[in-house]
């Protein structure tokens, strides 16, 4: 499978380390067709069967204290298996894309997912915040406490959610040391610009 997208770069990892932002600006760059996964969520929704994907199906019937007050490793284990569901559908909506360049980028694209289908390794780059730059951002985004507003224990919702990202960042840069992949930690210390050009780099887009 991996000769079918020879013609594809990833940018993938866990989620507040400027994935979308870099993307967005190195997609315009480099003349790539952008596909954002975030932008195919309601979708995928739609798409998603409690036969085909159950753990989509079952994590969009639950309550917000029955997502986010669950035990974080139960949290980290779930998301890891909605990212592999929604990645079969990522997967065919790039099928059915024109064979161009294109730049897929999201936190659903986990280096397992993703390391069968290169053809070399230059091809993708994970991005991870450590666990500061995370909170940091997190909080500052107004749609999270519009969506912790139906807890009714908001401040450990909101603790449980940064565990299970902070987990997820782990995990993700455990999965690329182990596959030679590459990985690049967000702290704060280079600004987007920076960032964006170690990408380039990192994915040797063509000029």
């Amino acid at each position: 499978m991996s000769s079918e997208f020879t013609h594809a770069y990833w940018i993938g990892g866990s989620p507040c380390a400027g994935k979308s932002t870099i993307a967005q600006r190195l997609a315009a760059q480099y003349s790539l067709h952008l596909y954002q996964c975030d932008t195919e969520f309601e979708h995928h929704l739609r798409q998603s069967t409690a036969e085909a994907s159950p753990t989509i199906h079952h994590l969009h019937q639950l309550s917000c204290d029955e997502l986010w007050l669950r035990p974080v490793t139960e949290q980290l284990n779930t998301e890891i298996a909605y990212h592999a569901e929604r990645f079969e559908l990522i997967l065919a909506d790039l099928c059915r894309l024109p064979t161009e360049p294109v730049l897929v980028e999201g936190a659903e694209l986990m280096p397992t997912a993703v390391f069968p289908l290169l053809t070399r390794t230059n091809q993708a780059i994970w991005l991870v915040p450590t666990a500061d730059f995370q909170r940091h951002h997190y909080a500052q985004r107004p749609w999270i406490h519009e969506v912790l507003r139906e807890c009714s224990q908001p401040a450990q919702a909101f603790e449980n959610w940064m565990q299970r990202d902070i987990a997820y960042a782990n995990w993700v840069q455990q999965e690329t040391t182990v596959r030679n992949l590459n990985c690049l930690i967000v702290d704060g210390s280079h600004s987007i610009e920076e960032n964006c050009q170690r990408v380039a780099e990192s994915l040797q887009l063509p000029d």
